[in-house]
């Protein structure tokens, strides 16, 4: 059985390797070469050199340009099993019917025997004790 360091990802470690393989290293110089060239380069104009089919096009807004889905990163073929569908559905509707009841619970029944048949006499000391309590409460 594996232990939970096993199970935890070490993503800094990762980002580490793999951005200091070869070829993010001359990726990323010649995106900077790219900027100092155009005089862009350290200015603060949150501009990005962009990059379609491996090739640079031009200028982008940084926001725009790192925050682009890659092709790499889409899932794909993803099948959802349709219980689960169904049950996050039936979970969601409690959860708002919960909630537009206020966060409130059903009230229990008044008369407590007839849900629960006979009631020992120390059942019923404390039932009528809680009725009592909420009564009071109300007021």
């Amino acid at each position: 059985m594996k232990t939970f360091k096993e199970y935890v990802r070490d993503y800094k470690a990762e980002y580490k390797k793999f951005q200091s393989s070869p070829e993010r290293i001359k990726y990323r110089a010649e995106l900077v070469k790219y900027n100092r060239d155009k005089g862009t380069y350290g200015n603060g104009d949150k501009k990005d050199a962009s990059h379609k089919d491996g090739k640079i096009v031009g200028f982008e807004a940084q926001s725009k340009n790192r925050g682009r889905v890659e092709a790499s990163r889409i899932k794909k073929n993803t099948e959802v099993d349709e219980d689960k569908k169904k049950d996050a559905l039936k979970l969601a509707l409690a959860i708002r019917n919960f909630k537009k009841r206020g966060g409130k619970i059903d009230k229990q029944p008044e008369n407590m025997e007839k849900w629960w048949g006979q009631l020992s006499p120390e059942d019923k000391k404390r039932a009528k004790n809680i009725a009592q309590y909420k009564k009071n409460k109300k007021k």
